[in-house]
């Protein structure tokens, strides 16, 4: 019988629990134990009021079962502390329960409640596999707060006369996401794109080699960088649609896939060799 990813994630835990593995970020003080990536993606027509750029993304907050909210506080309160100019926020927001809707809205709240006090002048969400237990809620609950979702859509970031665009996707997982509206359909500036699972990138690639339109960089989590990441075993655990880029950078031809490991967890509290992660974008012509 195959292992499923709730049963390994069990065993494995108890496991290095008790091992007390110097890798391991679980229940106490190490949930807070952020790690700050930083990368500089390279544009090369990058319009020049883009120049220096910053982008901070944060994924998978996970509001339910377990209790995330001292983590997100605090990964809001370093993101604070970078001054970014746009925050991207890529997904699962809650962890979903199928059985009472009003638990997937009252979590949805609470974690908008928390990032609504991130401080960035532009601040934009997608939705993951878990927010479609209440997609229309969970939206309700972020946008309410000021964070604007982005579902197949794409909107223009102007300044100074320059223009890039920014665009998001429905969860690739249990919905369709529509590249026709999500991608603007021009060559002419880069393109940002905000999505939750990352194997959909293979797609996306098809698409814009198809139709002659672009994505620069693709943000996206799902995964949590494994979670508990073990050489070898974790690969044959990992979800649907995070078991081909599961941490990480990838130079898709032009795009640059990014895959952030998250804040929050499933199952039980605790990662391994996969840290609470925090991204910071520069762009750079």
């Amino acid at each position: 019988m195959a292992l499923t990813r709730r049963q390994f994630l069990a065993g494995a835990g108890v496991t290095l629990a008790a091992a007390a593995s110097p890798g391991l970020y679980a229940w106490g003080p190490g949930r807070l134990h952020l790690t700050l990536v930083r990368h500089d993606v390279f544009i090369p027509d990058l319009p020049p009021a883009f120049h220096n750029f910053t982008i901070a993304q944060l994924s998978d907050f996970h509001f339910g079962p377990i209790d995330e909210t001292s983590l997100v506080e605090h990964a809001v309160a370093v993101v604070n502390s970078l001054n970014p100019n746009l925050v991207a926020l890529t997904g699962d927001f809650i962890t979903a329960d199928h059985d009472d809707n009003t638990n997937n809205l009252k979590n949805a709240t609470d974690c908008a409640a928390v990032l609504s006090k991130l401080k960035a002048p532009l601040r934009y969400a997608s939705l993951g596999n878990h927010d479609t237990a209440d997609p229309e809620g969970v939206t309700s609950a972020l946008e309410d707060q000021g964070l604007i979702v982005l579902r197949d859509k794409f909107i223009p970031l102007d300044l100074r006369g320059d223009r890039i665009w920014l665009s998001g996707i429905s969860d690739s997982l249990f919905q369709h996401p529509n590249l026709n509206t999500a991608i603007p359909p021009t060559e002419k500036n880069p393109v940002v794109l905000l999505g939750h699972e990352p194997d959909f990138a293979d797609k996306l690639i098809q698409f814009c080699a198809a139709t002659q339109r672009r994505c620069d960089l693709f943000l996206t989590g799902h995964t949590h960088g494994g979670q508990i990441n073990i050489p070898v075993i974790t690969r044959y655990v990992l979800p649907r649609h995070g078991q081909k880029y599961i941490q990480g950078p990838f130079q898709l031809g032009s795009t640059l896939l990014y895959v952030n490991r998250g804040l929050g967890t499933i199952h039980l509290p605790l990662r391994f060799n996969a840290p609470p992660e925090i991204t910071l974008f520069t762009l750079k012509a």
